[in-house]
């Protein structure tokens, strides 16, 4: 299965560019300062620097900026007139808040990648990434959920070896984004244990039907469907250069009705 890398929001070094900002504006401020006339005073603009480091940069990174452009503001010649020693002591504590602020921030964000990874290492491993081959069938896959920020939704899909031939599934289940994993988990679970003791496609379809059947029982509103195909590949097909006969059997399931279907021959399938 072809994910690609899964970018975690928040996570890893801001662009150079965004990390030299604060000192941009430092430095900009330090100019516009001294080629304006004293009657111009920019002082409340340097008490913005350092919230916008503590979005950027961690204690360290916050802590020297800030350090900094205190260091400046003690200087006569950067000092506006009018910047009194209390302004200076205002100025020195917004830099300290900002400070515990970007060490608040760096511990919320290493929270958020690590919950993060977790569930993604879940639903990988609901929906794990499909093998180039399974037996003598070519496989490919390019899924993307619905719901931002999440790698498996209402949709789900599998290929399978098994004792009777290479078996495969795609199928949208009631529901999308993560409330509808609980049910794909399930008969993705199903799909994969039928496939080592049906000997009959029918016999798959009918241990699904029986899945959504109980799950319903304990369901919220008493019903739980899912539309699919089922696939299958015979080890006695016969060959014949990349082609080979195949079953394509289309179910409906629901919690209530009995499974309906409708088989038909063709080629086998290189589906991506």
């Amino acid at each position: 299965m072809d994910r690609g890398a899964q970018e975690l929001p928040g996570a890893g070094r801001p662009p150079a560019w965004l990390r030299l900002l604060p000192w941009l504006t430092m430095v900009l401020l330090v100019v516009v300062q001294l080629s304006t006339p004293e009657s111009v005073q920019l002082g409340f603009a340097f008490a913005v620097v350092p919230p916008l480091t503590s979005l950027l940069y961690g204690m360290v990174g916050t802590a020297l900026v800030a350090g900094t452009l205190f260091g400046l503001l003690l200087m006569p010649a950067i000092r506006a007139d009018d910047v009194t020693y209390g302004d200076l002591l205002a100025f020195g504590l917004i830099g300290a808040v900002s400070v515990v602020l970007a060490g608040v921030r760096v511990r919320r964000d290493a929270q958020l990648v690590s919950v993060r990874t977790v569930a993604e290492a879940a639903q990988l491993a609901v929906l794990p990434p499909m093998p180039e081959w399974v037996g003598p069938v070519r496989c490919g896959a390019l899924y993307r959920a619905a719901e931002r920020g999440t790698l498996v939704g209402g949709d789900l899909y599998d290929v399978q070896p098994g004792p009777y031939g290479v078996r495969a599934i795609v199928a949208d289940v009631k529901g999308h984004g993560l409330a509808a994993v609980g049910t794909v988990s399930a008969l993705l679970g199903t799909f994969r244990e039928a496939v080592l003791d049906e000997p009959e496609l029918a016999g798959v379809a009918a241990r699904l039907d029986r899945r959504l059947v109980v799950d319903s029982a304990t369901h919220e509103d008493g019903e739980l469907f899912a539309t699919a195909v089922l696939m299958e590949f015979p080890e006695t097909a016969p060959m014949c250069g990349s082609s080979a006969a195949a079953i394509r059997r289309r179910c409906w399931w629901t919690a209530t009705g009995r499974v309906r279907w409708s088989w038909r021959r063709g080629r086998r399938w290189v589906w991506g």
